[in-house]
């Protein structure tokens, strides 16, 4: 149990301990993506429990990619009120990240007020939505909201950003083949369907400016020599891989 309390490092980023807050969706934010007083109020009390890094709950690239009450950086008039958050962490001495994501169909028309987008037109039957195919141009667009978004969360003070590519969101949907019905390059198998993920992870360090270490969230199951191959082929572009389910 002593390894939980000693220090260690993701890339550049030192953290006090091993004790980290994964990425879970609070739900404390207003109709416009600003933090509500409830979410200071919870990672304070993280941060003096002894958490050495939290990271946040998902926040949304662009606004047809949200759910009610999430957090938003697809503005700069957010990064005033997560500098504050950011700063609260840094006093009690422990590091913050900032998951990023589109929702993609797994949202509603009322929650973004336009019919959602998704690789491919199947009915998520979760949500009962079926989304329209996204165009080219959706796609560069989402890329570039990513890569914006991150120059945001650095420039809000947070440590390292991360990337959610799990539990059915956009770029998941991307990667998964149910969900992924595309005949161009951005579908198809492995390197098809990896695209927009590639394309993400090397738009990012160009908009951050300099170093900010972004550990990548995903659920598949490399169970192939062929995405083993892939995997570590484009390992370089991110500084940490956590599974999620």
């Amino acid at each position: 149990m002593s390894v939980l309390f000693e220090k260690t490092k993701i890339s550049s980023m030192e953290l006090k301990n091993r004790l980290v807050r994964s990425a879970t969706y609070e739900s404390m934010a207003d109709r416009e993506g600003f933090p509500t007083e409830d979410l200071p109020k919870l990672y304070e009390r993280l941060v003096k429990g002894g958490v050495g890094l939290i990271i946040t709950g998902m926040a949304y690239v662009a606004r047809d990619g949200k759910v009610d009450r999430m957090n938003g950086i697809d503005s700069d008039k957010h990064i005033p009120e997560y500098r504050k958050l950011t700063d609260l962490v840094h006093q009690n001495g422990s590091k913050i990240a900032m998951q990023i994501n589109h929702t993609g169909r797994q949202t509603t028309r009322k929650a973004i007020g336009t019919q959602p987008m998704a690789p491919s037109a199947v009915k998520d039957k979760s949500s009962f939505t079926t989304p329209r195919e996204m165009t080219e141009g959706d796609i560069e667009r989402v890329i570039e909201a990513f890569a914006t978004a991150a120059k945001r969360v650095k420039d809000s003070g947070f440590d390292a950003v991360q990337i959610h590519g799990a539990h059915g969101y956009l770029i998941n949907q991307f990667l998964n083949p149910h969900t992924n019905r595309r005949k161009d390059k951005w579908g198809g198998v492995n390197r098809g369907q990896d695209a927009i993920f590639i394309r993400d992870l090397q738009a990012l360090p160009k908009a951050r400016g300099q170093r900010l270490p972004y550990p990548y969230q995903d659920e598949r199951i490399r169970q192939n020599e062929e995405w083993d191959k892939n995997r570590r082929g484009y390992r370089n572009g991110k500084d940490d891989v956590r599974n999620g389910i």
